[in-house]
This record gives C-alpha cells, structure tokens and sequence, in this order.
C-alpha cells in the first residue's frame, strides 16, 4: 500500500491517500491533480507500510512526474491489451463464421428467409382448415407436418394431397370403406404392402389409420401416378388418369370421371385457401 503526501517544503498540507488495488486510478482522478496538475512536478514521499503489524517497511523519495508515469503505465497497459483481445475475438467470430457458412453453404439475402416464412405460413392455414373439421391441437399438427413434408419432398402440389384426402375420408383418420381401403387416403390393404416393403416403412397393417403413416403412403402412390403419366403434356388429361387410377387402383374397366371431377373441384377451393 502506498502513503503518498506532499514533499515537506509544501506549505499547502494536501496530501493523497491511495489505498486497495485501485491505487493508479485514485492518483490519476485525484482532486489534487484535477485542481492543481502542477502539484505533480514537485518531490513525493513515497511509504510503503505493513498492513498487519501497521509499521513502515521502506521510504523513499520520487518526483511526482516520475509517479504519475508509473501509475499511469499499467493502465496503459490494460488499455492496449484490451484492445488485442477484442481485435483477437472478433477475426476469430469472422473465421468460424465464414467456414461454418461455407461448410454449410448459407448466405443470408432476404429471399432465403422467404421459403421458412412462407412454410409457416402455410402451416398456420393448413391448420386453421383442419380446425374447422373438429381436430385438437395436436392431431391437426401433426397432419399438417405430414402434408407439408410429403409435399415438398415429392413436389406435390399441397391442395392436391388435401383435396385427395378430403374426397376419400373427410379427414377421418379411421375411415374404412366398404371394399375394405383405410385411413385418410383410403389405401387398399394389397396396395398399403405394397408400398410399405418399397418405401421400407417397418411397420404392420395396424398403421393404415395412423395419420402420418397413410399419408406418406398415399402421397407416393399419387407421386408414381404422376410419374406414370409423365408423357402427357395436358396437365387436366394427365390429373384426370392420375386420380381416377388413385381411385380405382388402375384396374377399373370404366374410370370413375366423376370423382376426378369433384378432386379437382376441391383442389381449386384449396388453392383459394392457401393462397
């Protein structure tokens, strides 16, 4: 601890006190040095004392330019180590920055924040109708995670799977039809193995009513259609082929057009929602 008082020729009897680890801060914000800066170029006792047995272990003579410099200097010191290390921190935040956008290959234009939004969106009317046809918070939610998934992995459009769902069971995951088709895409038993051993699902008949389950079913099955009838150029020939097969499962003598006619009638009142 240091005891520093004006040199014994000084008439004034200012002294400083500094004590505790702020020692170079208490000199420098001093009164004395704010009011009288001049103060500094005359001689200062310095008293290095014993804070336990409360007796002065040295004592010298320094002149008071020669003190503020040394209390200056660590907090020059802390200064500029401070500012290396801030310089320090921020190229390392832009070095692993720029190598996980790369590794990643994110940019960050406004557009690419378009498709997340627009996905939310989306979601939040798929669920709004689902509402509207008495399903809790959770089931609608996870039909919805169904459609959409299944839409954007296999470029379906989003009215098409809702239109194809609402003419087969009304969005009733239970539905069953006379001629023994389950759950919301009423999927035939034959075609349900079919498809569960091509897409490797894992899983047993039981699944047909499970809401995910069937529509990941049904929408491949939509996606194969499509993929059938990929030579025709009219877009309504190709939907007329593709959902009178969905509904007869291509072995109808007589396509039922009726139900093509009222899928695409839905898709239309869909599109109007989403939009």
């Amino acid at each position: 601890m240091f005891e520093i008082k004006k040199s014994p020729q000084d008439s004034s009897g200012r002294e400083i006190n500094l004590r505790g680890p702020d020692v170079e801060a208490e000199v420098l914000n001093s009164p004395l040095l704010a009011k009288d800066p001049v103060a500094w170029e005359e001689p200062k006792r310095i008293i290095t004392l014993d804070k336990e047995q409360g007796r002065i272990m040295a004592e010298r003579s320094l002149p008071g330019i020669d003190l503020l410099e040394i209390l200056a200097e660590p907090q020059r010191r802390w200064f500029i180590w401070l500012i290396i290390t801030n310089v320090f921190y921020l190229a390392f935040i832009a070095g692993l920055s720029t190598k996980i956008m790369r590794e990643k290959r994110i940019t960050y234009p406004i557009f690419h924040t378009s498709p997340t939004l627009e996905e939310h969106r989306t979601k939040d009317k798929l669920y709004g109708i689902l509402r509207t046809k008495g399903y809790s918070l959770g089931q609608g939610l996870d039909i919805v995670e169904a459609v959409v998934s299944r839409s954007r992995e296999l470029e379906l459009p989003l009215a098409l799977i809702m239109a194809v769902i609402d003419e087969e069971s009304e969005f009733y995951p239970n539905a069953r039809s006379s001629k023994a088709a389950q759950g919301l895409m009423q999927i035939m038993p034959s075609t349900w193995d079919e498809y569960v051993a091509k897409l490797d699902l894992k899983v047993g008949r039981r699944a047909m009513t499970d809401p995910f389950m069937n529509i990941a079913v049904g929408c491949q099955i939509l996606k194969d259609l499509f993929s059938k009838y990929e030579h025709i150029g009219d877009l309504k020939v190709k939907m007329a082929k593709v959902l009178t097969d969905y509904n007869n499962g291509g072995r109808a003598a007589k396509p039922n057009l009726k139900y093509a006619i009222q899928v695409n009638r839905t898709l239309e009142e869909y599109e109007k929602e989403l939009q």
